[in-house]
């Protein structure tokens, strides 16, 4: 779910930096015919190949696409729009609020609010190594990545219901029929999360565990 949703706020993101011709081109063509056979190979894999519940994604290419689609899956990872638009528009907001010194933001689009700024692949490229080396396993980066957006998400609610009431002036019943919603997802997504925290504490331990899961039991060593 968490996936999802930062899926499609990322391709709302992406409009500033390509516009909405290329992200409907981009959809159509390439993008909704990947997912389909993707996760319809991964299906017929888990269904027919044993053992592969644990990779399916690479369980269902032959083996000699193996190695190229381990490069499509770290070139897609490095380009997350996500992350990278997220990373630029945090950088022009605290130039403008005075919390970063002046840097070149150059503007993306004339129609849409896009930008991007220079030195920020460097400062990402470091923070990705430095997020691999401590992690070291995608399962403790998946349960702080869900934790993570969860919260961020909880957030941005809390203070869109600040910014609704005294800068907008909304009354009260118009900032409740929209918060409320909101609200109910994003405690959902953070409690639905919170479990992770313990197990990420146990795995970062070090050493050989087994799955707490009681259908799985699957050793994974660090």
């Amino acid at each position: 779910m968490i996936l999802a949703l930062t899926g499609a706020e990322a391709l709302y993101a992406d409009i500033g930096h390509f516009g909405r011709r290329a992200i409907h081109i981009a959809l159509v063509a390439i993008v909704f015919p990947s997912i389909i056979i993707g996760y319809f190979g991964q299906a017929a894999t888990l269904l027919f190949v044993p053992g592969s519940f644990h990779q399916p994604f690479f369980h269902a290419v032959p083996p000699w696409a193996l190695v190229p689609s381990i490069v499509i899956a770290m070139l897609a990872t490095i380009a997350s729009q996500a992350v990278i638009s997220g990373a630029f528009s945090m950088t022009s907001q605290a130039i403008e609020l005075g919390f970063l010194p002046r840097l070149r933001v150059v503007e993306t689009s004339k129609e849409h609010k896009g930008v991007f700024a220079r030195g920020q692949h460097i400062v990402l490229f470091v923070a990705v190594l430095a997020l691999v080396l401590s992690f070291r396993s995608s399962a403790k980066l998946t349960s702080a990545y869900g934790i993570a957006v969860g919260l961020t998400m909880l957030v941005t609610t809390i203070q869109m219901i600040s910014v609704s009431r005294n800068v907008w002036n909304w009354p009260l019943y118009r900032v409740l029929l929209v918060s409320v919603p909101l609200l109910a997802v994003d405690f959902t997504l953070v409690s639905a999360n919170v479990p992770k925290i313990a197990s990420g504490r146990l795995v970062s331990r070090g050493g050989g565990h087994r799955s707490v899961h009681p259908d799985v039991d699957v050793e994974s060593r660090t």
